[in-house]
């Protein structure tokens, strides 16, 4: 795991949440300029506050599921932002007490050491593509529970073994429920396996539409 190398004179924590965020600044040796909290991620605000030490400042925050905010800010304004790996800032900083005000001087004296595991934070032209993919995989386990369940379901009630026939005949316009026969009283049984074909069906065409081809990206 790589640490983060923090080249400038003054460093920002923020503990990052949906509606509010706390920020804690501090120097090289660890003296604290602000500690405070900014109400409904005002990151304008923020940069107020942070004014007199902008020009030379990191920001730093775990990977929070909205860090992509924080991050856009900060290449916008721009100032320098780092990205903590949260698990690893976990093993290194954890202990008892956690708050709001304590997790964001904690992220600061991480950075202000070189101690900040370093995440990677991807560039905003990328992430939509990044987020499709791992989506994508996703989707694929979500696929393959369904066919196995389907497979124990055809064992389990004795029916015949549809998905391999139709791996077999991959060209054919057959469907599941073209290859099973149900008896009246099976009406339940019938509705599950119906729903689990549509649902497999469902995922395939969506999974085929995302392999059709790379998307492209602009640099």
């Amino acid at each position: 795991m790589k640490m983060y190398t923090t080249k400038t004179k003054f460093h920002c924590g923020i503990d990052l949440h949906k509606s509010m965020s706390y920020i804690c600044v501090m120097d090289k040796e660890g003296k604290i300029y602000v500690h405070t909290e900014i109400k409904n991620n005002d990151f304008q605000y923020m940069k107020k506050i942070l004014s007199p030490y902008w020009d030379d400042l990191t920001i730093a925050c775990e990977t929070t599921y909205n860090w992509y905010k924080l991050s856009d800010f900060c290449e916008t304004e721009p100032v320098q932002f780092a990205l903590g790996h949260a698990l690893y800032m976990g093993a290194i900083h954890g202990g008892k007490a956690k708050n709001d005000k304590i997790d964001s001087k904690k992220i600061t004296d991480l950075l202000r050491t070189n101690l900040l595991p370093k995440a990677y934070a991807c560039p905003r032209r990328f992430r939509s593509h990044r987020d499709l993919l791992r989506r994508r995989i996703k989707l694929v386990s979500i696929r393959s529970g369904i066919s196995i369940y389907l497979n124990l379901f055809e064992d389990q009630n004795n029916l015949k073994h549809s998905s391999a026939e139709l791996r077999r005949n991959a060209k054919s316009s057959l469907q599941f429920m073209d290859l099973q026969t149900f008896l009246p009283e099976d009406h339940a049984m019938a509705r599950n396996y119906q729903l689990n074909a549509d649902l497999l069906k469902m995922f395939t065409d969506q999974l085929k539409q995302i392999d059709k081809g790379p998307c492209e990206i602009h640099p």
